[in-house]
């Protein structure tokens, strides 16, 4: 049998058979989080002048517009309406009032008023800009 000259030799020898287990390294960036899902409207593209109102089952979809409420919401959804808003200007006191079970989506979108939602009416925004406040109230 040998003989170790130092027990740090000893010790190291009682580790080889074991291993050091496995390292395993990650990405070099943060992932990215997905933005939820928003069902797409697949409509043709509505164009508006001032505000926009929708009820019931309606489906719009509104690019590259101004839509500006002055001194009332500049878009208005409820029952189970469904609006998609992407490069736009959105503008009024409240900028957007969502009731009911309908959803507002505005994309790369400049807000400029508050974003009401009641009941189980929802309001998402990706990539916009959006100045007032975010209110929610349930009924």
């Amino acid at each position: 049998m040998m003989r170790l000259a130092t027990p740090f030799a000893a010790l190291l020898v009682s580790l080889l058979p074991v291993g050091c287990g496995s390292i395993e390294y990650g990405p070099s960036e943060p992932r990215q989080r997905e933005a939820p899902r928003v069902a797409r409207v697949d409509v043709p593209v509505t164009r508006v002048e001032g505000a926009v109102s929708c009820g019931g089952q309606q489906r719009l979809r509104i690019d590259d517009q101004v839509l500006d409420g002055s001194d009332g919401p500049a878009v208005q959804a409820s029952g189970q309406c469904v609006v998609e808003i992407s490069e736009s200007i959105v503008r009024g006191q409240p900028a957007v009032v969502v009731s009911g079970q309908a959803q507002v989506v505005l994309v790369e979108c400049r807000i400029e008023g508050d974003l009401v939602s009641q009941g189980q009416g929802q309001i998402h925004t990706h990539g916009s800009r959006h100045r007032g406040q975010v209110l929610r109230a349930a009924y």
